[in-house]
C-alpha cells in the first residue's frame, strides 16, 4: 500500500513523504515513511530486528512499483521508545518533590519528565502508564527497564510487567 502525503504551503513544501504500509502478519501495525532526501523511519517495529526487515520489505515494494533502484540500506537507530504500567496511580507531586531531575509542570505537560544519565527519557503518567523514549539500542532498553525498577521502589512501586518496545 503506498499513500503519498504531500503538504505545501504556497510554494514551499513542508512535508513530502511516502509512506509504505507492510501489512503481514508478522507486522500489521508498521509503516515506513520514506522521505525525498531518502532517509526512511520504520514506527510500530516491535524490536530492532523487525524495524530492518520492515525497511527492507518497504525498499521491495519501493523497487517493485518502479519507484527506485534496488539499494543497500545504511542503518542508524536514532530512538527506540518502549511503555510500561505500573501495578498503581503514580501521585507526581511526591514524586517530584524527592527527585532532582524530574520536571513536572502540569499546566504544560500532564506528565512528569525523567531524564537518565543513562541518555533514555521516561514520562512518567499519574495513571501509571510510563514511556520511554531515547534508547539507542535493545539493551538500553534493558537497562532503563533495571533503572526504573530501582527509581519507583523508593515510593513503594513496582512495574506490572516488562517494558513492550513500540
Amino acid at each position: 500500500m503506498l499513500q503519498d502525503s504531500s503538504n505545501t504551503l504556497g510554494e514551499a513544501t513542508i512535508f513530502d513523504v511516502m509512506v509504505v504500509g507492510v501489512d503481514t502478519s508478522r507486522m500489521k501495525r508498521s509503516k515506513a515513511a520514506v522521505f525525498l532526501s531518502g532517509k526512511m523511519i520504520s514506527t510500530g517495529a516491535k524490536s530492532v530486528s523487525k524495524s530492518i526487515q520492515q525497511l527492507e520489505h518497504a525498499v521491495d515494494i519501493l523497487v517493485w512499483d518502479g519507484f527506485i533502484k534496488r539499494i543497500r540500506l545504511e542503518l542508524k537507530v536514532q530512538n527506540i521508545v518502549a511503555t510500561a504500567a505500573m501495578k498503581s496511580k503514580i501521585d507526581l507531586n511526591l514524586v517530584a518533590s524527592t527527585l532532582t531531575k524530574l520536571i513536572f509542570e502540569p499546566e504544560h505537560f500532564p506528565g512528569a519528565i525523567y531524564r537518565t544519565p543513562e541518555g533514555p527519557v521516561y514520562l512518567i503518567f499519574a495513571s501509571g502508564k510510563i514511556v520511554i523514549t531515547g534508547a539507542k539500542s535493545e539493551a538500553q532498553v534493558v537497562t532503563t527497564e533495571s533503572s526504573l525498577q530501582s527509581l519507583l521502589e523508593q515510593f513503594r512501586l513496582s512495574l506490572v510487567r516488562s517494558m513492550n518496545n513500540s
